[in-house]
């Protein structure tokens, strides 16, 4: 069985009878650590950890003490749970490996065993032995996967989050939080956690998200990509100069404002060739940032291919000044930015 649907996943735990075996993987660590810990409450009687939880590192795994473990008899308890933490398939033997498979192929029918790749790439496309154990996971119990979310589910979680806490939130100031505070889904519940405590009951409006949460770096340089390409040099010395004041490395932001302008490249070249939104994130790896794409093609015609091509040359130039000349690398990053303010000055005149 895979899954991986994370309403299917909760559903599965909660109400179906476990697997003796599940494989946890994929980029959303928030879920896969949620995932983990819905098994060990369901598997594992609470009061009787000390008998009937068994965790490893998948570490120089030894085969001996995870054999001994998943034979290891449930005491006062259903179920015997046994956890692999990161367990590093590639460089297991191949003695090992087989017994690992053997293991897989003929466990107890009281034995839960979840291996959870949190820190390293578990997907069956990284290498022969990963796909080996994903696909007798799924023969023989359960493969979970969880793969980033888009920003309508991002949008989703928070707001459900927020109702759950007894607060409200609209769509469009969800946006706002994801927007500042990032994607990823464990800083998104510590922010909720902040929100809803503050407010405790009501709306959470877009004053209160200002006030209580700090843009993260991306969403700062993508505000100051947007002054650039409003063609508004005030508005976008002031954004550079709160990085610098908020102690952001030059090279960080230089990286950053690089990709937005990698997005506007691409977008421009696309419909220069009459391509789609649809073939570019075909092509290119925008997995639950699509909207990046969006507003790429939107602000693609405020700039000619040419531009576009020169301000991704100024801004690679940059990047090696940053990382290695001597100098202010703040008044460095000013330069670049009105640098690209003036070449986009001197194809108007022409």
């Amino acid at each position: 069985m895979i899954l991986t649907k994370e309403s299917d996943i909760g559903s599965h735990i909660k109400k179906e009878p476990l697997c003796r075996v599940y494989y946890i993987y994929g980029e959303e660590a928030y879920l896969k650590d949620l995932c983990v810990r819905r098994l060990r409450r369901r598997a594992v009687t609470k009061g009787q950890e000390a008998f009937n939880f068994h965790r490893f590192s998948g570490k120089g795994l030894s085969m001996d003490e995870l054999e001994q473990a998943i034979a290891t008899l449930p005491f006062l308890s259903e179920k015997n749970c046994v956890l692999v933490e990161d367990v590093e398939l590639d460089k297991l033997a191949k003695p090992d490996m087989e017994r690992l498979k053997a293991i897989l192929s003929d466990l107890p029918p009281d034995t839960v065993l979840i291996f959870s790749m949190m820190n390293v790439e578990g997907g069956p496309k990284k290498s022969a032995k990963h796909k080996a154990i994903v696909d007798l996971a799924a023969k023989n119990g359960c493969v979970c996967c969880f793969e980033k979310r888009k920003s309508g589910d991002l949008i989703r979680f928070v707001r459900e989050r927020i109702q759950s806490r007894g607060c409200e939130i609209s769509p469009q100031n969800a946006a706002l939080l994801v927007e500042r505070v990032g994607e990823d889904m464990t800083t998104l519940a510590t922010e909720v956690r902040k929100l809803t405590a503050y407010q405790q009951k009501g709306e959470i409006t877009r004053q209160i998200i200002e006030k209580l949460t700090a843009k993260q770096l991306e969403a700062s340089v993508f505000e100051l990509s947007r002054a650039i390409v409003a063609n508004n040099v005030p508005n976008a010395i002031e954004i550079l100069h709160e990085l610098f004041d908020l102690k952001e490395e030059p090279v960080n932001i230089c990286g950053v404002l690089s990709m937005a302008f990698v997005d506007l490249y691409r977008a421009k070249v696309a419909v220069v060739n009459r391509k789609s939104q649809k073939d570019i994130l075909e092509k290119f790896d925008y997995k639950g940032r699509d909207f990046r794409v969006r507003n790429a093609l939107r602000d693609s015609d405020r700039f000619s291919k040419a531009v576009l091509y020169q301000i991704l040359q100024i801004l690679s130039r940059t990047d090696e000044k940053l990382k290695s000349a001597k100098g202010d690398r703040n008044i460095m990053l000013e330069q670049a930015v009105m640098e690209i303010f003036f070449c986009r000055q001197r194809e108007r005149k022409i």
